[in-house]
């Protein structure tokens, strides 16, 4: 058995049939593109039975996922131009979220918090003076405050 993990991103929304036999396949559309100037490698992903549906909502064009499965035949075929490609596919046996680098990603909206006003008025806080220890000769150790 040929296992692979990847660190991929999703291309498209997970898209879901079933078989004649009744077995639900869910095929996510994965591209791997580990530096910028290169081509990225294009991945489908086969997920078989319900074992991640409460994932799939999440699983969302553009997450980062790390998904490790085992890899299936290559598939060969032509481009529209003509020219020839090779299509890389794997059957999922797992899948965890990947940490995101996401520039455009919204912050949680929280709410404001209203503060109390108070009928006294508030006390300035003292600067705490940093107090250092210092071996006298007899070995014990005395608290001096520094004097700035």
């Amino acid at each position: 058995m040929n296992t692979v993990q990847l660190n991929v991103r999703l291309t498209r929304d997970n898209e879901e049939r079933v078989t004649k036999n009744g077995t639900r396949i869910v095929t996510l559309s994965v591209a791997d593109n580990r530096r910028k100037d290169e081509e990225p490698i294009y991945w489908r992903c086969n997920i078989f039975g319900t074992q991640f549906d409460k994932m799939l909502p999440y699983l969302t064009k553009g997450s980062s996922v790390i998904i490790d499965g085992e890899l299936t035949q290559p598939r060969i075929y032509n481009r529209q131009d003509g020219s020839p490609a090779v299509g890389l596919s794997l059957n999922v046996f797992n899948i965890r979220f990947a940490p995101s680098n996401k520039q455009d990603a919204q912050p949680v909206q929280s709410q404001p918090v209203q503060q109390q006003q108070t009928a006294q008025p508030q006390q300035q806080a003292q600067p705490v003076q940093p107090q250092y220890q210092q071996q006298n000769d007899n070995g014990y150790q005395q608290q001096e405050q520094v004097p700035f």
